[in-house]
């Protein structure tokens, strides 16, 4: 296995983030952002109400290299990354093995705000 994780990680790694990756901002809670080419797969989103209001939830998965060259060696699930102009909190990591680290990340907003008599007269 070992063999097939140092070919993958000479070969096949640079041929998946060049063709499927695109720019990120990664910005670990130690240290300076960076920019660096990540997978990004479509967000799924949730809603959930509770006492404050109505919020949804937003994730998907971002692949990213843990190369020392051009990746991130230690992802951490206290770091947040920006797409695109939206910043994500990493939520998980799914994966880290290899020269690839699978990450859920988390964005979390508002749907509905309350405020006094927003509805009416109680």
């Amino acid at each position: 296995m070992a063999k097939f994780d140092d070919i993958f990680a000479d070969a096949a790694r640079p041929v998946l983030l060049d063709n499927m990756g695109r720019t990120i901002t990664y910005r670990p809670h130690n240290g300076d952002a960076v920019a660096i080419t990540a997978v990004v797969e479509p967000e799924a989103a949730a809603e959930r109400q509770d006492e404050q209001g109505r919020d949804r939830r937003r994730r998907r998965v971002v692949i990213i290299s843990t190369a020392a060259s051009g990746g991130i060696a230690s992802p951490s699930n206290k770091d947040t990354l920006d797409i695109g102009t939206e910043e994500w909190s990493v939520e998980t990591i799914e994966n880290h093995s290899g020269s690839l680290a699978r990450l859920l990340v988390v964005r979390i907003g508002s749907v509905e705000r309350s405020r006094p008599q927003y509805r009416g007269q109680a």
